[in-house]
């Protein structure tokens, strides 16, 4: 009987010794040294010699002054796992990653993370991993859909988790969800090239891309010429071979390879995107421009999600010449505004000639298809001599899909004269402010 149970050790009967007796091999001695030779081999020798046979509870104790783990049949120490050893890697490239890792795993297993600092960004859409020879992976993301180019970012820190099959990435450096569009942008004809090329600078730029993916925010500050001569798809230039037809509006993009921005100009509106050059993964909206009779760029400005003819420069868009309808009639800007504009700046011009001194002239305006009864627009009292006299206004519309606007002048007595409309600008839905 070494032990009870319960770890207590307890000499067999017949003990103690009686004083003065021999000790005789077939009394006490013999059972009592067999019994305590048990006690002892049941027992750990703090050398290694034994090992457990059984679970070892610890009493709500703990191993003190351990050392770090160095074989995966090792439990590691405290600091080993806060500082993530067990999982850190060691990597190199950027599309062909290699990692190392030690201890490291003896093969691939569902359930194994590791993370590492990225050596560079993946241009790739099929990155690969592979940790300690034992064979490359893919790298993949949300189940097995193929990476965008930039996902990974040289400098991120990347944790991937191995399913089975491939390595699945859960922590990417980029805004989750969301739209593509811009912040702080600028824009203008180039000053050497006006007729052919547009110039945009923003502060941040977030991208959207082509394929399964999540959008991207990058920082900018770099303006970018766009030449609508240049053949495409091709980078800072038009993404069609054939050139652009006259009266067009265009829509300029900001694109991206994972490394490198740039633009693009297309006939293709925001709901349908830009085709792309090679290598090309990401794109975001950010104005639009429309050639006039020549295919040349019509001169404007833009900052934020506002653009501005310039006027100065014959951007000036007349919709409507001395229009004399005394009933609420439709005028169309579809032609000096593209289809996805939000808003619409209007001036208007009421330039009347009437015989009668004091005769009051009103012109009202209202979108298409609104309820109001109409606003005013210009009014004018003749002077004594009845000389043509004009008033001026600036308006800005929310227009439906038509981009139409009503107009009416009253009373019809004058003896010259009408309304005018221009368009002045307009915004778009690139979402800067």
């Amino acid at each position: 009987m070494p032990r009870n149970g319960s770890g207590s050790y307890t000499l067999p009967p017949s003990n103690p010794t009686i004083p003065g007796t021999v000790i005789s091999s077939g009394g006490w001695w013999n059972p009592t040294s067999n019994d305590i030779a048990t006690a002892i081999t049941q027992s750990l020798a703090y050398d290694g010699q034994t090992v457990p046979i059984a679970d070892l509870p610890m009493g709500n104790f703990k191993h003190t002054a351990v050392g770090n783990a160095n074989q995966r049949n090792q439990y590691p120490s405290y600091g080993q796992v806060q500082d993530g050893q067990p999982q850190w890697l060691s990597v190199t490239g950027a599309d062909t990653i290699v990692g190392t890792i030690a201890p490291g795993p003896t093969t691939y297993t569902a359930g194994q993370t590791f993370r590492f600092v990225a050596a560079g960004t993946n241009t790739t859409s099929a990155p690969t991993l592979n940790i300690n020879g034992l064979g490359a992976k893919n790298i993949t993301k949300t189940g097995t859909a193929a990476l965008s180019g930039g996902d990974i970012l040289s400098g991120q820190v990347v944790e991937v988790t191995y399913d089975g099959t491939q390595f699945q990435v859960t922590s990417l450096a980029r805004s989750r969800g969301g739209a593509s569009g811009v912040r702080g942008l600028s824009g203008l004809n180039n000053a050497g090239s006006p007729n052919t090329r547009y110039d945009v600078v923003a502060r941040y730029v977030t991208l959207q891309p082509i394929a399964n993916g999540d959008v991207i925010t990058l920082p900018s500050g770099v303006t970018f010429t766009n030449d609508i001569t240049l053949a495409g798809p091709a980078v800072n230039g038009r993404d069609q071979l054939a050139v652009f037809p006259a009266g067009s509006f265009l829509y300029l993009y900001y694109i991206w390879n994972g490394v490198t921005m740039a633009t693009i100009t297309s006939l293709q509106n925001p709901g349908v995107g830009p085709a792309l050059p090679t290598g090309y993964t990401h794109y975001a909206f950010a104005t639009t421009m429309r050639l006039d009779a020549s295919t040349f760029i019509l001169r404007s400005y833009v900052r934020g999600a506002t653009v501005i003819y310039d006027l100065a420069s014959g951007g000036a868009n007349r919709i409507l010449t001395t229009g004399t309808a005394s009933t609420m009639t439709a005028v169309s800007a579809a032609v000096v505004v593209p289809p996805i504009a939000l808003t619409v700046l209007f001036n208007f011009e009421l330039t009347i000639t009437h015989p009668t001194a004091g005769t009051q002239i009103l012109a009202k305006v209202r979108p298409t298809g609104s309820a109001i009864t109409g606003i005013n627009a210009g009014v004018g009292v003749t002077p004594v001599n009845g000389v043509q006299f004009s008033t001026f206004n600036a308006m800005e519309f929310i227009v439906g899909p038509t981009l139409q606007i009503d107009y009416t002048v009253n009373p019809n007595t004058y003896s010259s004269g009408g309304f005018s409309i221009d368009v002045l600008g307009y915004t778009i839905p690139n979402g800067d402010a």
